[in-house]
């Protein structure tokens, strides 16, 4: 939610915006009238499952290997989606989530990278 009231914030000064998240965005994104594109996956239906629930009782090291496990299967298909979605941009900005990938795109494409973090990573 932070991210698409940023992305109207930034509608309403006169930007283009395009919101690239997982697939079960897309409902909620295309509500508040930005554009979409979603890349494969349900973050939600993955942080709901078994399997995470009980890795999440083992601690945040676990969790965060866990996930880089996981997401690392997708992660190639995710940069190519990204790097598409993100053809002719002037600036991508992204969160912790999207970091690594959306900083590889904007490098690749030779635009500006801003990170947008929802809390201070210090």
């Amino acid at each position: 939610r932070p991210y698409v009231a940023l992305g109207l914030g930034l509608v309403r000064a006169g930007h283009e915006v395009l919101v690239i998240a997982p697939e079960n965005s897309a409902s909620f994104v295309g509500r508040c009238g930005l554009r979409f594109v979603g890349l494969r996956g349900d973050v939600q239906k993955f942080l709901e499952s078994p399997e995470y629930a009980e890795v999440s009782k083992k601690g945040f090291l676990a969790i965060q290997s866990f996930v880089l496990r996981k997401a690392s299967e997708m992660i190639r298909e995710w940069i190519v989606q990204i790097r598409d979605a993100c053809e002719g941009v002037q600036t991508i900005i992204s969160g912790i989530g999207g970091h690594p990938m959306a900083e590889a795109v904007a490098e690749k494409l030779g635009v500006r990278y801003i990170q947008a973090h929802l809390q201070p990573l210090t």
